[in-house]
């Protein structure tokens, strides 16, 4: 006839079980996260691909953020790498974006790690909203401004230039996050568009030379004006990963001309503009 265990021993059985949980929970939760994040480099990827497709099939020239068919901003289709949104019954379609061709699949616009995002259409990722060719604001209110591509030979640093990352529009009036098809440079005048979500206050990111990879944002040291003018705090901020891709860690500063504005990798257009480099 068997014994039955003694208190001591289950007590013994259920401390080692505590232990090993104590010591592989958070393995696995790691290997989770690795895994989430590994799905996303892969969006990246496939849409680093598709970029470099595009501008193979248009001589040379990169895919535009958007455009619109017309030349009234209120009755006109807009036109975007992602999507295309109607004038006419408002409807947003993904599988008419200018990259949908080469990519084949909406679910790419799908991040693991973007599931608090809000909105039933848009891409959990930007794309690089200075990779397009100059504009000017319509002297009518109604005008349109498009950002068309760049011929690709006027980017300098392929290695070095971001094409599409993983980002999120935080909302000021509701303070929740919103998917969103750009990728905005930090700095004052557009809001934040990037989101460190995988952990350690990292993003993925595709690069205009096709490859992809992980990087640490930096995190805001100061709120541009505008937003705290609506109340928002550096904690929103922080609380939901919000911060910008800079060069080498320069902090994040809220004016243009601010020459440690300057050092983004954004926009290695005609020239770099590294503090302390050339």
């Amino acid at each position: 006839m068997r014994r039955a265990f003694t208190l001591i021993e289950l007590l013994v059985v259920i401390t080692i079980i505590a232990i090993l949980a104590a010591i592989l929970f958070p393995v696995f939760a790691q290997a989770k996260r690795a895994a989430k994040s590994a799905v996303c480099i892969s969006n990246t990827k496939q849409m680093a691909l598709a970029y470099v497709l595009y501008t193979q099939d248009y001589d040379d020239v990169t895919v535009p953020m958007y455009y619109y068919d017309g030349d009234n901003s209120d009755t006109s289709d807009y036109q975007g790498w992602f999507s295309r949104f109607s004038a006419t019954d408002y409807t947003d379609d993904p599988k008419k974006g200018l990259l949908y061709p080469y990519m084949r699949t909406t679910s790419v616009a799908d991040c693991p790690d973007g599931a608090q995002l809000v909105g039933l259409t848009g891409s959990a990722y930007g794309m690089n909203s200075w990779l397009v060719s100059d504009f000017e604001l319509p002297n009518d209110p109604y005008g349109v401004v498009n950002l068309m591509g760049i011929p690709y030979g006027k980017i300098e640093e392929p290695a070095d230039t971001v094409a599409f990352g993983d980002s999120a529009q935080f909302g000021f009036w509701d303070k929740q996050l919103y998917r969103y098809d750009w990728l905005t440079p930090p700095g004052a005048g557009s809001p934040p568009g990037q989101q460190g979500r995988h952990g350690d206050f990292r993003a993925n990111f595709a690069w205009t030379d096709g490859h992809s990879k992980s990087m640490r944002l930096t995190r805001y040291a100061t709120l541009p004006s505008w937003l705290a003018d609506q109340g928002v705090t550096l904690a929103d901020f922080d609380r939901n990963n919000l911060g910008g891709l800079t060069y080498k860690g320069m902090p994040v500063v809220e004016s243009w001309s601010d020459p440690l504005y300057l050092p983004s990798i954004y926009y290695f257009l005609d020239q770099k503009v590294h503090v302390g480099g050339s």
